[in-house]
């Protein structure tokens, strides 16, 4: 299969048919293979078949082969752009094709986004990324594609959201080194399943300056070897927020830890602590309370679909909670997550909050998607069967009620509020469907009505 990269403020809803236009003349469906839970980049997989299909067309749009760093065995695979660097900047367009700019690599800096209730990810963790001088525009693209003095892609250039779900509306243009994604798009090319390597250690991390560090217990031996390894401006890296708590008894960071390698290569950058691809357990140097120490603890995965099942009842969608919604929840009663609604429907219309977790519909227990999709299909109204007969008879409203039934839904807000409300279904404006996604990364969802 083909694919495509762009930015994540192109490709925001994971339940989406996307059509990808080649050279402005051939038109191909794709659907999200991958969201990247930790950086602001979306994978597209695509059928090259159908472009086979157009040959005619095809045969008018320029394709080349750009090289990546990291290729040959002389250079690390995680090799990045350093400030200085003269670089080469390709933008594509639909207007005006494909432009090249001349830039230089300004600055290395920390930076992340943060998230609402509504986001589909994490709301990306603190990651090193690069920027240009001059800034290159993107135009009607989401990427560019930064090449070093010797033609080979560095990295990606791109407009890094400050909030996911809003798309384009604040952020900034970002450098990221190719490096950090390489993995997904090797893997994406040779898995059939879905793509399941990102690794984190569930912990947000603030840097601290080598006199600090100093101070709070790290030893001058590890401070020289920083200063040799990159330049006397590096930091250290500590643990400033635990998203994921573990149980007592299980080896865990803290607040306040120090994180001088991982397993066994020293932390230079955030991007080394960031994603630890294919990793189930990690074995830590730290420093804590001023005293060095090893933790072996296991990653935490992550997904890059977040969902592959949608059910929607009543004008309101539910799915399971992604885990931007575990990390802000009081509590988790149930595995089902309404995180929006149809404007006046009747779960818009009656519910104060429609991002609730579901615990009950009809007073019947709901854990999961699949009690939801039971009782709801029992909750069918036969009337709503000949409404539009009725309707052309003029005996649709003779008993003064939309056809339905009043249901009484239980659920818990993300504060750990519990809700109840009765809504009058609409079978008729607002029937039960669903969305579903297989298992594998080129697989394009599928509707049914419940």
């Amino acid at each position: 299969l083909g694919i495509l990269m762009c930015s994540a403020d192109l490709a925001t809803n994971p339940t989406y048919t996307y059509t990808v236009v080649f050279g402005g003349l051939v038109r191909v469906p794709a659907t999200l293979a991958y969201m990247h839970p930790l950086y602001p980049i979306c994978f597209l997989k695509y059928d090259p078949m159908l472009l086979a299909e157009e040959e005619e067309l095809v045969g008018s749009v320029a394709v080349s082969d750009l090289d990546i760093i990291g290729n040959s065995k002389e250079v690390e695979q995680d090799a990045q752009l350093d400030v200085g660097m003269q670089v080469t900047v390709y933008v594509g367009s639909l207007s005006r094709g494909v432009a090249k700019t001349a830039a230089t690599v300004l600055s290395r800096s920390m930076a992340g986004s943060t998230t609402c209730d509504w986001c589909m990810d994490h709301g990306y963790f603190k990651t090193e990324v690069f920027g240009l001088v001059p800034s290159v525009a993107l135009g009607d693209t989401s990427i560019g594609v930064v090449c070093d003095g010797n033609g080979r892609i560095g990295g990606l250039w791109l407009h890094q959201p400050t909030c996911t779900h809003r798309g384009s509306q604040g952020g900034t243009m970002v450098g990221l080194d190719i490096s950090l994604v390489r993995p997904v798009l090797e893997s994406l090319r040779t898995a059939e399943d879905e793509v399941d390597i990102v690794r984190v250690l569930d912990v947000e991390f603030d840097t601290r300056s080598l006199a600090t560090a100093r101070i709070l217990g790290v030893s001058d031996q590890h401070i020289r070897q920083m200063i040799r390894a990159s330049n006397p401006q590096s930091s250290v890296f500590m643990v400033s927020r635990i998203l994921n708590r573990r149980a007592p008894d299980e080896p865990s960071l803290e607040v306040g830890d120090i994180v001088l390698s991982v397993d066994g290569r020293p932390v230079q950058h955030i991007n080394d602590l960031a994603c630890l691809y294919s990793r189930d357990m990690a074995k830590l140097r730290i420093v804590r309370n001023k005293t060095e120490q090893t933790l072996v603890l296991p990653t935490t995965k992550l997904s890059g679909v977040n969902t592959r099942h949608v059910v929607c009842w009543a004008g309101g969608f539910m799915q399971k909670p992604w885990k931007r919604v575990l990390e802000r929840a009081n509590r988790i009663p149930s595995d089902v997550y309404t995180y929006t609604s149809f404007s006046g429907s009747p779960i818009n219309a009656e519910l104060s909050e429609t991002t609730t977790f579901v615990t009950a519909i009809d007073e019947q227990p709901v854990q999961t998607l699949e009690d939801a999709v039971r009782i709801i299909q029992n909750l069918q109204n036969e009337a709503a069967r000949d409404f539009n007969a009725r309707v052309a008879a003029g005996k649709a409203f003779a008993s003064g009620k939309m056809p339905g039934r009043d249901v009484i839904v239980r659920g818990v807000t993300l504060a750990g509020q519990e809700l109840v409300g009765t809504i009058r279904t609409n079978d008729h404006y607002f029937p039960a469907w669903q969305i579903r996604r297989g298992p594998r990364a080129s697989d394009f969802w599928t509707w049914s009505a419940i």
